[in-house]
């Protein structure tokens, strides 16, 4: 659900709204995103190597780094800083991305990963559908900064609970962090 707030159709209500900008600070904000996914890709290649070995706390820190660049997009009505903050949301993305993919290929007998590819694509673009769908009621409804706060809300979840089930095992002896 957190990759629809970057959908065309949430970001030009978000530049009209609240930026109270036109259609080309659409685009700028749009040429950022992907400009900063850009720059993640080639980041994350860079430190793969010091990543290896903590994907948990790479998903977790991630996580909240989306989160609170969600949380400075949504109530800043300067567009250059919603635009630095669109391009610096990027690495996050490409990171979480990236060990999602490695850990579900990991975890996947090599037989069934053609399938199970197939699988999730589908489920993915169902859900990306979807969760544009009730982001664009939620904008209706709440307004359009509501949308980008729940959502970076939702990542602070999505760290939070590794975080407490981590700690809860660890009380018990039983898992460490990243191992």
């Amino acid at each position: 659900m957190g990759g629809s707030v970057w959908a065309g159709s949430i970001i030009l209500i978000f530049v009209k709204e609240v930026l109270a900008e036109n259609e080309s600070w659409w685009g700028y904000i749009n040429a950022g995103s992907l400009g900063g996914a850009i720059a993640g890709g080639l980041a994350v290649y860079a430190i793969a190597d010091r990543i290896k070995n903590s994907f948990q706390t790479s998903m977790i820190v991630s996580a909240l780094l989306i989160g609170l660049l969600l949380l400075l997009f949504a109530y800043s009505s300067n567009g250059w800083l919603c635009l630095l903050y669109a391009f610096l949301a990027g690495p996050a993305y490409q990171l979480r991305g990236i060990i999602q993919k490695t850990a579900y290929q990991t975890c996947i007998p090599p037989a069934l990963l053609p399938k199970s590819f197939s699988a999730f694509g589908t489920l993915a673009y169902m859900t990306y559908g979807i969760s544009v769908v009730l982001l664009s009621g939620l904008a209706d409804i709440l307004g359009i900064k509501a949308v980008f706060a729940v959502t970076a809300v939702l990542y602070g979840l999505s760290a939070a609970i590794p975080l407490i089930k981590s700690k809860r095992q660890s009380a018990s002896g039983t898992i460490n962090l990243d191992g």
